[in-house]
């Protein structure tokens, strides 16, 4: 895979939606996001069960000899010229191996402490959470909305930060911290970019070489846009499980009611 110009290496909730408008403002598309395994990429999303097992549950004990990860990881980014957010964060070290001449964006909040409101009042709920019952009842809730996929996805954070972010214990500020310190000790400092999207086009187009456009820095993907795209999606997940779960009933019922029917003893 060679055809990425841009990698993004900065976490969800870091103005990665805001950064991939203007990346597609700017020409660089398409670019991969969160957003594409929901809009073009669900027939690639059973994937990353496999991903994930062939990262940390194969025999493959040399990471930079897991051939199949690497196989894998090239059949959902094939393609793409920019990648931002996550998944695609996770794997920012593998796309730079294969495209040396790649420039990686680290997106950065204005403090570690805003990254954690935006990610406690979205995807990390579960951190801020202390009482037992209703993590309980919204874990309930998160089993029957939670795409397959995402939840494959959230593992794999799992292992690679080596904390769970869905649970109060963990530091998420340290998290967060701790990645932004791994990303600029492996990337050269002339194929980085440190960014915060309120600095606007004048940072990203001098980085990339092109020209500054004459209309305002994109800005996308607020806690509350983010909340309601989640809720979309999640009721129509919902609502297809229950579907299927009704008709299993309905088999379930029917099969009952006729076994009663037509029972006859044996003489």
């Amino acid at each position: 895979m060679t055809s990425l110009q841009i990698i993004g290496a900065g976490l969800g909730r870091t103005g990665t939606t805001s950064l991939r408008e203007a990346l597609l403002e700017l020409g660089y598309s398409p670019c991969h996001h969160m957003d594409e395994t929901f809009a073009t990429q669900e027939h690639l999303n059973h994937l990353w069960k496999e991903i994930y097992r062939s990262r940390f549950e194969g025999t493959c004990h040399d990471d930079s000899k897991n051939y199949y990860l690497d196989n894998l990881l090239k059949m959902v980014f094939r393609g793409y010229v920019a990648t931002v957010d996550c998944p695609g964060y996770m794997f920012y070290d593998r796309f730079m191996e294969w495209n040396p001449e790649a420039k990686v964006i680290l997106t950065v909040r204005d403090s570690p402490e805003q990254y954690v409101r935006s990610v406690q009042n979205t995807f990390f709920w579960g951190n801020r959470e202390t009482s037992w019952v209703r993590r309980s009842f919204w874990k309930m809730v998160e089993f029957f909305t939670m795409p397959h996929h995402v939840y494959w996805i959230i593992e794999y954070i799992k292992k690679l930060h080596g904390v769970d972010p869905t649970q109060p214990a963990t530091d998420l500020a340290l998290k967060y911290t701790d990645w932004i310190e791994k990303v600029i000790s492996t990337v050269p400092p002339e194929k980085l970019l440190i960014f915060n999207v309120r600095d606007g086009w004048v940072p990203l187009c001098e980085f990339l070489g092109v020209d500054v456009p004459d209309r305002p820095f994109p800005k996308r993907n607020s806690s509350k846009e983010k909340n309601d795209a989640v809720k979309r999606i999640s009721i129509g997940i919902a609502s297809k499980k229950a579907v299927k779960l009704s008709a299993v009933l309905i088999v379930i019922v029917s099969a009952v009611v006729l076994g009663r029917k037509f029972s006859f003893k044996f003489p």
